[in-house]
């Protein structure tokens, strides 16, 4: 573990350098990201006094802080959303619950951890969103992070399993993973860096969308050859996870998508067919929970895995029924429910931390289509909002679906915060489209030059240098 405290010391103070010499987002962009990608099956050193655990995530976020407290009067802005007010309210549902089940002590636990693994990277992202250098940065480190890890999929799909943790233990340092293979199709499921396939497939769902809304809203775009090599691998990686999982989310994305982009009535609605798929949902649980289970198939297969599925709902569902506002607790004992795990992340949120915390991870991707068709609506000077918009509330809407079949994303799990950090930038860009919307509305009022601290910096994430967005004339925007 000393290698591991070593390393972790060295990427914080590499994340501090940046931090203080070229700005907090451009830290995040370097640091953390990368600590997501690559990192997550390092174990980090235990300090012990209710720190954290000595990680090269948590490391970063120690040094963004610190580079955060240095930067305390720079004038920053967001319109604060319900989407924020949520972010905000899961760690304290998280913790309340964790002081109720436990003890005082355990609730600062993870007031640590939620600090930590949720509400510093989603506030980080929704502020430096705004900033064009940190959306180009940010794109290439996705996308070199992407290229790098190709190599040990190709290498896991077909040769060797856990090849890549199992380098980094020869390394040196200690990790935390389970190295059990699993195959589908005669093929090993890849997991690379991610720990487990679900993660990793889960993940490129979000790395792509999130390479699509950054070259979208940049001038780098969506012909650039390094975007489209970034796609390829993020579809090559969801190819090699091999889970039904990631795949019925990738299917309610790109559903969605198609009617956000080509159809417009369907935006205002986006918000009925959130609540009727949240509807449908909850009458296929009931139904899980209380039907007979046919024989199971035994033969690694789709029909297995549901089959596995199914029995996680009628083992959890008593324990769901009697967990109240705030549940049992984080810590299950899995032989009270003859399992090896609770591949459904909202079971196991309700189960662990109580209906309010399941209520509030459902009501995510309802409120960021309500605020998404706002935006839309709002801003009508041009159409080229449309796209990127569109591919984040349609990715945050599949990944939400695909958490039904993935075990719970507790704070600080790389699939769970590409997916945060996913929401955060759609939210910053709903931001600057209502802006943009405000500024024309006062141009056509004769108030354009009312000097207006809300609308001082307000430049839409795809507007030129001079900022005026994309596919508008100078003069047709004044008019």
């Amino acid at each position: 573990m000393i290698v591991n405290l070593v390393f972790a010391t060295i990427w914080c103070l590499i994340a501090l350098y940046f931090a203080f010499f070229e700005g907090v987002g451009i830290a995040f962009a370097l640091c953390y990201i990368p600590a997501l990608m690559f990192l997550r099956p390092v174990k980090g050193y235990a300090l012990n006094g209710g720190w954290p655990e000595f990680g090269a995530a948590n490391a970063t976020i120690i040094a963004l802080s610190v580079g955060m407290i240095f930067r305390i009067g720079t004038p920053l802005k967001i319109r604060w959303s319900l989407i924020d007010t949520l972010v905000v309210l899961a760690p304290c549902i998280t913790i309340t619950s964790a002081i109720n089940t436990e003890v005082w002590h355990t609730g600062y636990n993870e007031l640590v951890k939620q600090y930590c693994g949720w509400v510093v990277p989603y506030f980080v992202a929704r502020f430096a969103f705004r900033s064009e250098a940190f959306r180009e940065k940010m794109l290439w480190v996705i996308i070199t992070c992407l290229v790098l890890l190709m190599p040990m999929v190709l290498i896991e799909l077909r040769l060797w399993p856990h090849f890549y943790v199992t380098t980094l233990q020869k390394l040196g340092l200690s990790m935390s993973t389970d190295l059990r293979a699993e195959q589908r199709l005669g093929l090993f499921r890849t997991s690379v860096s991610f720990t487990h396939s679900i993660f990793f497939g889960d993940a490129c769902v979000s790395l792509g969308a999130l390479i699509l809304v950054l070259a979208a809203t940049t001038r780098v775009g969506l012909k650039n050859f390094w975007v489209r090599v970034g796609l390829a691998c993020c579809g090559f990686g969801l190819f090699a996870a091999l889970s039904g999982g990631p795949f019925a989310g990738v299917a309610i994305a790109v559903l969605t998508f198609c009617l956000l982009r080509y159809v417009r009535f369907s935006r205002p609605l986006l918000w009925v067919g959130v609540l009727a798929v949240v509807a449908v949902m909850f009458m296929f649980t009931m139904y899980l929970a209380t039907a007979p289970m046919p024989p199971r198939p035994r033969d690694g297969s789709m029909g297995d895995s549901f089959w596995v599925r199914r029995l996680i709902v009628q083992n959890c569902w008593k324990q769901v029924q009697d967990a109240g506002l705030l549940g049992h607790g984080r810590i299950i004992a899995f032989k009270d429910i003859d399992l090896d795990s609770v591949d459904n992340a909202y079971v196991l949120f309700a189960m662990c931390r109580g209906w309010i915390y399941a209520a509030l991870w459902i009501a995510i991707p309802l409120f960021v289509g309500t605020r998404v068709a706002k935006a839309m609506g709002r801003y009508t000077l041009s159409q080229v909002h449309i796209f990127p918009l569109a591919v984040g509330a349609a990715t945050i809407l599949g990944v939400s679906f695909a958490f039904y079949w993935v075990w719970a994303g507790w704070a600080g799990e790389p699939y769970t915060m590409l997916w945060l950090i996913l929401i955060a930038f759609t939210m910053t860009l709903c931001d600057q489209c209502l802006e943009a919307a405000d500024e024309a509305t006062l141009q056509q009022r004769g108030l354009a030059g009312r000097p207006l601290p809300a609308l001082a910096t307000a430049r839409p994430a795809f507007a030129r240098g001079n900022g005026v967005p994309y596919g508008i004339t100078p003069t047709a925007r004044t008019q």
